[in-house]
């Protein structure tokens, strides 16, 4: 059991390693807001881990016969990243480190439950996993203590990554800070093409 937890915390570590929404989110509240706010949007990103995992473990069998219905979703949630990326290239930029009220715990799992592609990684892994026989998820503990390895494993990144950013955000130039929101958006288009493009291809 304690083997599924390490062995997913790993896997999800390593997979929020690519650049998606909530890392982008994370790391802009951390720059521009407090750690506190960037955490809950951290705790609220991981969240939705446990979904999709507990989704792949339990819904494997309706996923691989609906794939149609992951496909609309994908192409919903390209359009949703474009539409956040325009809307980060032209909002007002914000050159101070003010502490703004907002629901960050709802903006994490709303940016979280946007990313089909989260099933997908956790069916690849565990496929990938359990053939090399180095998990086994055949009772209810073994696969509660994968799910939970997948949200604490995916934490832990966001968390490391909101704190370097909080240590080393007044190193930044103001010039950066500046268009943060500029390369935000830019980001998230870059983001939305290339997952666009393997759509395509």
């Amino acid at each position: 059991m304690i083997g599924n937890f390490f062995i997913a915390a790993l896997a999800s570590l390593l997979g929020s390693l690519q650049v998606g929404t909530v890392n982008l989110s994370v790391a802009h509240t951390s720059m521009t807001q407090n750690l506190r706010a960037a955490l809950l949007l951290a705790i609220g990103g991981c969240l939705p881990e446990a979904l999709y995992c507990s989704i792949a473990i339990w819904g494997s069998d309706y996923i691989t016969a609906l794939p149609w219905f992951q496909q609309m979703l994908t192409y919903v949630v390209l359009f949703i990243m474009v539409i956040a990326g325009f809307y980060m290239i032209f909002k007002k930029p914000n050159v101070t480190y003010a502490d703004k009220k907002g629901n960050y715990f709802l903006k994490g799992i709303v940016l979280a439950l946007l990313n089909p592609f989260l099933i997908t990684f956790w069916l690849s892994t565990l496929i990938y996993l359990q053939n090399l026989h180095i998990i086994k998820t055949n009772t209810f503990a073994l696969q509660i203590a994968f799910i939970a390895g997948a949200s604490i494993g995916a934490f832990a990144l966001l968390f490391i990554l909101a704190w370097v950013i909080q240590k080393k955000r007044s190193m930044v130039p103001s010039s950066i800070l500046i268009n943060l929101n500029r390369i935000t958006g830019v980001a998230f288009l870059i983001l939305a093409s290339v997952q666009g493009i393997r759509l395509v291809f």
